[in-house]
């Protein structure tokens, strides 16, 4: 069954939402199969055509626009950034050297951006983006990894393609994002938002309903077994892996994650929604779920399609198996003690009284006299995941990356998306 959708009606998604979802869940569904289009919402106040704020899916909607100008240009993925990118400074060209657009795109560029603040991105006078402050901040922190060694999520990479594409177009990206995407598809946004309410990256004051998602997501899909534009054909080129385990995702190809074999797709979240975009490689299946909680999206993606999505098939994701104490205890944990960093926070990684697990405590650099903002034990499991007791929502598991014997230090801390350097 994996890979097809059972036929859907607007009832039959509403009576298995019913029937699945319990109360107090406000989900809207939007299903695309064989080009024919079905919504549902669970309940009479939230409707496939009522508007959540996008969050981390502008970054499809800003590698979506970089695909299509790359169709009609000679633009290439691998040409150098700074080669085409309007440069004042000699020091912004240094901070970009060797980053190409696939790295800006699969967040592969190595820089650190985890203390900027993309709300308040740099703008010149005349609105637009400021890349060379942009850079400048950037290179206040060392990179995390050359550019295309190792993968560490954030903002960095939309931004600036937003600003090639403002220089290119001559105009800002809210008008870009209008004139070349949103209004060819048929998608209105709400009036009244100023130029700057909307982020290329995170999303800003953006909103999109899941009917408008589907819509978005239709180009994408084959017809025929061809891609319906060849802008959106990039979107699907080359795989980068995650740099350790990740229960959610293993890989990204150009803006998009990827999903096991067969899936692409996309989530967000901003000021406590939730937004879920998968999309068939091959078949003309898209599923788009919105929600007015995170939580609430990814219990319906997964009651809802779990069957049929590989990423919660039991062969695709496999939660390491914990160690028992007297496994662990054999280990050495030396290699895996110390401090880890990126721009913004800090990991303290130390043994713990509880055999079996480690402790860790998280700081915000800026702040560090005040003590950690989290503090929480590591029970040790496969391959060098750590599951976090109590759970948690930012950082549920960990895993140290590098080192290639057991007496070599971990290079790297990774919990499923950002990356802390070991620092001492």
């Amino acid at each position: 069954m994996k890979g097809s959708l059972a036929p859907y009606t607007v009832g039959e998604l509403h009576i298995k939402m019913n029937n699945l979802i319990t109360s107090g869940r406000s989900v809207a569904v939007a299903v695309l199969e064989d080009r024919r289009r079905y919504v549902a919402g669970s309940d009479a106040g939230f409707l496939p055509d009522v508007r959540v704020v996008v969050g981390c899916i502008a970054k499809c909607l800003t590698a979506t626009l970089l695909a299509r100008y790359m169709s009609t240009s000679s633009l290439g993925m691998r040409d150098q950034v700074p080669d085409v990118l309007c440069l004042a400074s000699s020091s912004a060209r240094e901070v970009l050297e060797g980053v190409e657009f696939a790295h800006l795109l699969n967040h592969t560029h190595g820089l650190d951006d985890a203390d900027i603040d993309f709300d308040a991105v740099p703008r010149r006078y005349d609105g637009s983006i400021d890349v060379d402050v942009l850079c400048a901040k950037l290179g206040e922190a060392p990179r995390l990894g050359e550019p295309g060694e190792i993968y560490s999520y954030g903002g960095t990479g939309s931004w600036l393609i937003a600003a090639y594409l403002e220089q290119q177009f001559g105009c800002g990206y809210l008008e870009i994002l209008r004139s070349e995407l949103l209004d060819p598809l048929g998608i209105m946004i709400a009036p009244g938002i100023e130029e700057h309410g909307i982020c290329p990256a995170w999303g800003g004051e953006l909103a999109l309903s899941a009917v408008d998602l589907i819509k978005f997501l239709r180009p994408n899909l084959p017809e025929n077994g061809v891609a319906a534009q060849t802008g959106f054909r990039l979107l699907r080129e080359g795989k980068v892996a995650m740099p350790g385990w990740c229960p959610w995702q293993h890989a990204a190809t150009c803006g998009w994650n990827v999903y096991g074999r067969n899936w692409l797709g996309h989530s967000g979240n901003r000021d406590g929604t939730g937004i879920a975009l998968r999309f068939h490689r091959s078949k003309p299946l898209a599923i788009a779920i919105t929600a007015k909680r995170e939580a609430d999206c990814l219990f319906a993606l997964a009651t809802l399609f779990g069957e049929v999505l590989e990423e919660f098939s039991g062969d695709y994701v496999r939660i390491p198996r914990t160690l028992d104490p007297d496994s662990w205890n054999a280990k050495d944990p030396s290699r895996l003690l110390g401090s880890y960093e990126n721009a913004r926070w800090r990991i303290h990684i130390a043994k713990s009284a509880r055999s079996g697990f480690l402790r860790m405590r998280v700081f915000d650099r800026r702040t560090l006299s005040s003590g950690s903002i989290l503090d929480r034990h590591l029970r040790a499991a496969e391959n060098d995941v750590f599951l976090a007791v109590p759970h948690g929502f930012d950082y549920p598991f960990v895993q140290f990356i590098g080192g290639e014997t057991e007496t070599m230090h971990a290079t790297y801390l990774w919990n499923g998306r950002q990356l802390w350097r070991f620092v001492g």
